[in-house]
């Protein structure tokens, strides 16, 4: 679909700005209200399981129903903002937008998984020298520090120009352009400017100092990386390893169902892992099996606590 390009103009910072937070609360309402029904049908277990997908679930439903069906967002429409390809002469087509929301949801996700996977492997013993192996453990450390790097400076250009907010639609060619141009707020301009050469400025000033200390530390920790892998190399994996013995009692946490790590008390008396613990407290402020009101203030680590016990056998 051709637009008379001479009744549009760019949408500016503010309108792109405010149009993204109004369509992050709606789809943390959605999540919200996702999270009650998957806690509600299914209990607490599965909802420790699966609501870390909640988040991205909640994107594409909202996503779904407005931006692939051909409809604005409720950030669109409030500030009068349409979806336009980068040449500003055609909407973008739902293969475009198809994968400008792929990206937006899975494409962090997908790059710290292969990243962690890749580390994995090159702890695991392989063909590969020890040099070869920290060299590479190495440079995937300071590749995830470029990611964030490039999030930030993205950013940061974004309050200068505004044209692309997320870093999903600048790949995916897709802009904004303004329904009604007499409404753009230009009053604003020298302040988002001015807030761009700040952040730029603090991102390459705190750049070069981690950069400095990286270059300054990678002479200590490189000896200690290989000396880890060559030691990982030399361990010969054992049959029992990891499994009870006779008499073990292990103790799991109520809420993840694994072997607990780090012991958290609650102020009621029962105990958790301290992760699975303060997640559950984020939603909902209570006990997750006596229904007590909880605070993560009010969580009590248990130092040296012993989790296997062998009970006595009979002689």
């Amino acid at each position: 679909m051709k637009l008379k390009m001479r009744t549009l103009e760019p949408a500016g910072t503010a309108e792109v700005l405010r149009a993204a937070q109004r369509d992050e609360l709606m789809v943390e309402k959605i999540h919200q209200e996702a999270s009650d029904i998957l806690l509600k049908a299914a209990g607490n277990r599965v909802w420790m399981k699966y609501h870390g997908f909640l988040p991205i679930l909640s994107k594409l439903i909202y996503s779904t129903v407005t931006t692939l069906s051909d409809i604005q967002t409720l950030g669109e429409e409030y500030t009068g903002i349409i979806q336009i390809n980068s040449k500003l002469k055609q909407l973008p087509s739902k293969k475009i937008r198809l994968l400008a929301l792929l990206l937006e949801s899975f494409g962090e996700l997908f790059l710290e998984r292969i990243i962690a996977s890749l580390k994995r492997k090159l702890l695991a013993p392989s063909d590969l020298t020890i040099d070869a192996r920290a060299s590479l453990l190495e440079g995937l450390s300071a590749l995830k520090s470029t990611l964030v790097f490039l999030t930030r400076f993205h950013k940061g250009v974004f309050y200068w120009g505004g044209e692309y907010f997320q870093l999903s639609k600048r790949l995916a060619g897709i802009r904004y352009v303004l329904v009604r141009r007499w409404l753009k707020d230009r009053s604003t301009l020298q302040g988002f400017q001015l807030l761009s050469t700040v952040t730029l400025f603090q991102l390459f000033a705190y750049t070069a100092v981690t950069f400095g200390k990286w270059t300054q530390t990678l002479s200590a920790t490189y000896p200690r990386l290989k000396n880890s892998l060559t030691v990982s190399t030399e361990i010969v994996e054992s049959p029992d390893l990891d499994r009870p013995k006779n008499g073990a009692i292990l103790y799991r946490c109520s809420l993840c169902l694994e072997p607990r790590t780090q012991d958290t008390a609650t102020p009621c008396g029962h105990v958790f892992c301290w992760s699975c613990i303060a997640e559950w407290l984020q939603t909902r402020a209570q006990c997750p099996l006596c229904r007590d009101f909880v605070e993560v203030s009010r969580l009590i680590p248990i130092q040296n606590m012993v989790h296997n016990v062998q009970s006595k056998l009979p002689s």
